[in-house]
């Protein structure tokens, strides 16, 4: 089978399905799946993802992926991103889902940023910095180990720290430093309860530095 339709329904599917001939006697015509999704939601979502993210730049039907849930698309995008064996530097504490996501069918493992409870002087306990950054992904390299990623939660689960324009920015130039991918998980940027709060989301940077290979901002509509 060939075309992107094809693509989609074979890249999501469990390899066990795949061998016992699920699909077997499927044409193209069976299979009309579009990454994009059906057109009519691509544009709502891209209307919506461009109001509440404050994008920097407009969001068009092309930039979108759809899928069941971030859970699926963070699977996929490790599958695209890494190759088997690679790691990717995630802060923790992290939400723990992140382990079986990159590490089930990807064979991805973490790197952990381990940020410290302690208060620094200038800085809250679990304070990310790219100094700490720099540190977990050279000690990745010194083990051996390839790092393909970055990927962040903002605001963050399970600390609810909202990074802030400066932060992201500075995360965005360690990525394209180390020519690293940059993932920002922000399922739950439209969730803010605090009185005057307000996520920042990646998206509304236009001072970004990245290419569009190497950024990647996931949101859901579960939360």
């Amino acid at each position: 089978m060939e075309g992107r339709g094809s693509l989609v329904a074979f890249f999501c599917v469990d390899k066990q399905i795949s061998e016992n001939g699920f699909f077997d006697g499927l044409t193209q015509k069976h299979v009309n799946v579009y990454f994009g999704g059906v057109s009519d939601i691509s544009d709502a979502l891209s209307a919506f993802v461009s109001k509440h993210a404050k994008s920097a730049k407009p969001i068009k039907r092309e930039n979108i992926v759809v899928m069941n849930g971030v859970t699926t698309v963070i699977h996929c995008l490790m599958q695209v991103l890494c190759d088997e064996g690679d790691a990717v530097l995630i802060p923790t504490p992290l939400y723990l889902g992140f382990v079986d996501d990159l590490s089930i069918r990807s064979n991805v493992s973490i790197a952990p940023v381990h940020l410290s409870s302690e208060k620094g002087a200038n800085e809250k306990p679990f304070h990310l910095t790219v100094d700490l950054l720099e540190q977990s992904f050279q000690e990745a390299i010194k083990n051996g180990r390839t790092v393909k990623a970055l990927l962040i939660t903002t605001p963050h689960n399970p600390l609810g720290y909202i990074y802030r324009r400066e932060e992201l920015l500075s995360f965005m130039h360690f990525c394209k430093r180390h020519q690293l991918h940059f993932v920002s998980d922000e399922i739950y940027l439209t969730t803010i309860f605090g009185e005057g709060e307000e996520a920042v989301s990646s998206l509304s940077i236009d001072e970004n530095p990245l290419d569009t290979d190497h950024f990647h901002v996931l949101y859901g509509i579960s939360k």
